[in-house]
């Protein structure tokens, strides 16, 4: 039986194409107008939409995702490979790294107790979770406090804090109606900072309120201030580059959104960096210098509106703005550990992307396969080789990094470049199989995916050519077989002599 290999030629695919990738991931890359690229990566488990996004003190990123009656954590590496996903202990509000090297999440509702839950997560998946008292609220921010410890938000107006120890304080905040506390984040001046939405939602008496921007120092101590459009939602919130604190507001009956700056002492100022009818959420500093700002957009707007987000300089102008390529909206944003902007696509496609901030070189992936003998089964090595262009003009520095080669739409394990190649040793059965590789970047290259090759096996009819006889007295030597691949040999071995010869004698 002979073993043929066939494959399809092999080059880059740089474009749009989707390919499966690690734990089930699919990468899409695309390049914005100005060179900038986009490369996303799908979640684990595969067809989920990715919401949080934070960089980890581990050195990954961590997200978590929501699924219809689940919740699950993901940590990917920063070259997009989903390194673990950990089911969550309820559904999630929010992620946050800690000051103690895990991350930790809000849990909206434990799956035991029915509490809402903060719990923290070890880099290797190890959960720890804290319940909050029955009757609390529902759990909606969860980040680092200045003092070191773990803090928390919650509808029905509580803020509050996990000491080292376990132990849950809790803060109510002073005001009307049905408060909404919607995002946490530390200031330059030692305190928490919050923002709070009352607008949307009423109490008992069907009193609505005006949403603010809070401050509460870790003793407690709160002051609100409230927003001057007296209509807003107010949303995301962050600390900036100047020190002071800025926040997003959204406004249903004006259209607009602003993007606020408030400095410690409470004086605010706005820009107005959303195009009409983009609704702004999640912000976040950028390794560039510049705050970045997710702008979601009504579909009443117009169709085939993108979602996008937005790199605003300090001074709030708007200095460059990339489109989601695709058709969820824009949830989470972070600064990367790999000094990119991530962020989250709640749709089941490319649940995380990386915007590349630093134009790196672009690579090509090729793909090339050989029959490979082996003693019981049928296998093919299958090589990746991937190759960088120079970058200015200099001369291109070693490729380093990742290749998960996927092998009739199952991903294999994740391997390491070695001189620009690894190599995928497989067993095949009698069948067409389609292997891609993706290479997912470093420092210097972006990432990059072969196109298809397509393996086949064939087991053609044992060739007469192949069968031979040989008669002797002595012994028998047949001539040489064809040994390329696994071979089945039969030898029928027959005497004939003097009678004597049978009986030993």
């Amino acid at each position: 039986m002979k073993t043929i290999v066939r494959f399809a030629a092999a080059s880059a695919a740089l474009g749009l194409g989707l390919v499966l990738g690690p734990a089930g991931a699919r990468s899409a890359s695309a390049d914005a107008a100005d060179g900038t690229r986009l490369t996303g990566y799908a979640a684990q488990p595969n067809g989920i939409g990715a919401v949080g996004i934070v960089s980890g003190p581990d050195g990954n990123l961590w997200s978590y995702l929501q699924a219809p009656g689940s919740a699950f954590v993901d940590k990917l590496s920063p070259n997009g490979v989903v390194l673990s996903g950990y089911a969550a202990d309820g559904a999630v509000a929010d992620i946050a790294a800690g000051p103690d090297g895990d991350v930790w999440y809000a849990a909206v509702a434990g799956p035991f107790d029915n509490l809402p839950e903060v719990v923290s997560v070890t880099p290797d998946g190890r959960q720890t979770s804290f319940a909050l008292p029955a009757g609390d609220g529902v759990l909606t921010s969860v980040t680092a406090g200045p003092d070191g410890r773990i803090w928390f938000a919650a509808t029905g107006g509580f803020i509050g804090e996990i000491s080292g120890t376990g132990a849950v304080t809790q803060f109510p905040i002073p005001d009307q109606g049905d408060q909404s506390i919607m995002r946490l984040a530390t200031g330059s001046d030692g305190a928490l900072w919050f923002t709070q939405d009352l607008s949307s939602s009423s109490d008992d008496s069907g009193w609505i309120g005006v949403s603010s921007v809070g401050r509460i120092t870790t003793d407690g101590a709160v002051t609100l201030y409230p927003l001057p459009s007296f209509t807003g939602v107010a949303g995301g919130i962050t600390l900036g580059f100047d020190g002071d604190v800025w926040f997003t507001e959204w406004s249903s009956s004006l259209g607009a959104s602003k993007v606020f700056s408030i400095t410690p002492s409470g004086a605010m100022s706005f820009f107005i960096p959303v195009q009409t009818g983009g609704r702004a959420g999640a912000l976040t500093r950028g390794p560039d210098g510049n705050m970045w700002i997710v702008e979601n957009f009504d579909t009443a707007v117009g169709a085939g509106v993108h979602h996008q987000i937005a790199a605003v300089d300090p001074g709030g102008d708007q200095v460059a703005v990339y489109q989601e390529p695709g058709q969820g909206e824009v949830e989470g944003l972070a600064a990367g550990p790999d000094g990119n902007i991530w962020y989250t696509d709640d749709g089941s496609g490319n649940a995380f992307v990386q915007v590349d901030l630093h134009h790196g070189a672009a690579t090509t992936v090729t793909l090339s396969a050989v029959a490979s003998p082996s003693t019981f089964r049928q296998h093919a090595l299958i090589t990746a080789r991937v190759t960088g262009s120079a970058v200015g003009g200099s001369p291109s520095p070693a490729l380093t990094g990742w290749v998960v080669f996927t092998f009739d739409g199952f991903p294999e394990i994740a391997q390491q470049l070695i001189n620009g190649e690894t190599t995928l040793d497989v067993a095949t059965s009698l069948e067409a199989h389609t292997v891609t590789a993706q290479y997912f970047g470093d420092d210097t290259y972006l990432g990059a995916t072969s196109l298809p090759l397509t393996l086949l096996v064939e087991p053609p009819p044992f060739a007469a050519s192949e069968q031979t006889t040989a008669q002797g007295s002595t012994s028998v030597t047949t001539p040489p077989f064809n040994t390329t691949g696994p071979r089945l040999l039969v030898a029928l071995v027959s005497a004939d002599g003097p009678k004597s010869l049978l009986r030993g004698s």
